[in-house]
């Protein structure tokens, strides 16, 4: 139950953040798009990890 509720914690703001560096990537903001995508893939890759 726990795990499923950490995991639903961190997926939810990783496809928020997803969304918003895509639409940064639309508008040519590069640097924060970058950031975005690479905290996003940080967060899920720790997620797997740890669970």
């Amino acid at each position: 139950m726990w795990n499923r509720l950490f995991s639903a914690m961190v997926y939810l703001p990783a496809a928020v953040t997803g969304f918003f560096a895509l639409s940064f990537w639309s508008e040519g903001l590069i640097m924060p798009a970058a950031l975005l995508t690479a905290g996003t893939c940080v967060l899920v890759l720790a997620v797997l990890i740890v669970s």
